[in-house]
């Protein structure tokens, strides 16, 4: 991005796929955090 001199508002094709990564990435937290946790209880 520096050597090309653009933005990240000149990047719009990345948009439709950061929400996903998003969620996958909130997902996953929760699931570490959950199996780290030995009194937790498993989710359905």
């Amino acid at each position: 991005m520096l050597q090309q001199k653009k933005t990240i508002e000149d990047l719009t094709y990345l948009v439709p796929g950061v929400q996903g990564m998003l969620d996958e990435l909130a997902w996953w937290a929760t699931v570490l955090k959950t199996a780290r946790n030995p009194t937790a209880q498993p989710t359905t």
